[in-house]
């Protein structure tokens, strides 16, 4: 059985040595440090904007489904009461339109997460960097 370990847990030690090896041992380990919170970090934001395209996903097939109730109950409501139907006249109408409206709004603020986090990716983003010595 695995054991999960938050890498915030975890202190990764210096290896321990003396003279000149321990000074590029020491720089490279400091990049592999750094390599891997860049690693961390991008796998972490990956894994948001995955959750928020999920979400995305689900509430677009909810707006789907709401649209087509609302159809199924215009259609019903004309075929009762001729080609000239008020809205007041379709059942749920107010309901479906309220939940269109939120499920909307939803989605917008979602969208502008998964856009604000590729904004932040973009601006504060470095690529992996190594030096000569690591290279």
């Amino acid at each position: 059985m695995s054991e999960q370990v938050e890498s915030d847990q975890v202190e990764m030690e210096t290896p321990k040595a003396s003279g000149p090896i321990s000074e590029g041992i020491g720089r490279v380990w400091s990049e592999i440090k750094k390599i891997s919170k860049q690693v961390e970090h991008e796998t972490r934001k990956s894994g948001r904007v995955a959750r928020l395209r999920l979400d995305l996903r689900s509430l677009r097939r909810e707006q789907v489904e709401v649209r087509a109730r609302l159809g199924k109950a215009v259609y019903e409501a004309r075929q009762e009461h001729g080609d000239s139907i008020a809205l007041s006249e379709v059942e749920g109408f107010a309901g479906a339109v309220a939940a269109l409206d939120t499920l909307s709004e939803q989605t917008t603020a979602k969208e502008a997460a998964i856009e604000q986090l590729h904004q932040a990716n973009a601006l504060d983003e470095q690529p992996l960097e190594t030096s000569d010595e690591v290279a």
